[in-house]
């Protein structure tokens, strides 16, 4: 009894043990990750390599997420892109763009409000007043004069965001979402139903020459229809892999020209 108790007690032990190192690691891990952010707000020019990070990956974040949800085949934007390739007017494609860029964080107010957060929390550093360790008036004045002051981004335009590169690219990416959207409704049926017309058709021929039977013809209408059937499935996969790669270079282009675009 002794034994096995002592044993218990042991086991226990070993499980507080575990779970000590476990939160022993999780605080390390979190104060050395604060540690870290706050580096960057240690003076100037550090403060400002980062800045500069902040901005590039915050504008190519907001791009990705914009161009995603404009062409998500999952939802109704492949109808509206179909629409706007074959019924709207290129003034009115492009409004709708810039719009959609400026309500997803792509607009000079938004990015303004980001910088500006940031540059909230480095002059937090350096500050003239020090809770923990007092200083010397001229360590406060050196601490103000580290201080940034708020910037202004200067407001987009239209045609800086979507110039004449972004649009073109926006057109190729909606044709191929409008091309998925005919090939998916109706691709398969269409491919299929040709391909056994040229199936019969060649079957019909072939009967002429060569006297086959008619489960022979009807067998070689059904292969045609599948390789028909293949041939879709292939212009389907083709048409994906383009419409990504479209997609890629669009976000690539409305960042570069909404970085471009930032002037304080």
């Amino acid at each position: 009894m002794n034994t096995i108790l002592f044993n218990h007690i042991k086991h226990l032990r070993h499980i507080h043990f575990i779970t000590f190192i476990f939160f022993a690691f999780c605080i390390t891990s979190c104060s050395s990750e604060e540690e870290r952010d706050s580096s960057v707000y240690k003076d100037k020019e550090t403060f400002e390599n980062y800045l500069t990070e902040r901005i590039n990956s915050y504008v190519e974040k907001h791009a990705s997420e914009l161009v995603n949800e404009q062409t998500n085949i999952f939802t109704l934007q492949p109808v509206r892109m179909f629409k706007h390739s074959f019924f709207e007017e290129d003034d009115f494609r492009k409004g709708h763009w810039y719009k959609v860029a400026s309500d997803n964080g792509l607009c000079s107010d938004s990015i303004n409000s980001m910088i500006n957060r940031e540059i909230d929390v480095y002059n937090t550093y350096h500050g003239s007043n020090d809770s923990v360790v007092s200083i010397t008036e001229s360590e406060a004045n050196i601490r103000i004069n580290e201080q940034i002051e708020h910037i202004n981004v200067v407001p987009f335009n239209q045609d800086e965001i979507i110039d004449e590169n972004a649009y073109a690219t926006i057109e190729k990416l909606e044709y191929f979402g409008a091309y998925d959207l005919i090939d998916i409704l109706i691709g398969p049926l269409i491919t299929f139903g040709i391909g056994w017309l040229f199936g019969f058709i060649i079957g019909y021929i072939w009967s002429l020459i060569f006297h086959p039977s008619e489960e022979a013809i009807v067998g070689m209408a059904k292969v045609i229809g599948y390789l028909f059937m293949i041939l879709w499935a292939g212009l389907f996969c083709w048409l994906t892999y383009k419409y990504i790669a479209i997609s890629m270079d669009l976000e690539n282009i409305i960042s570069s020209n909404i970085i471009n675009a930032l002037i304080f």
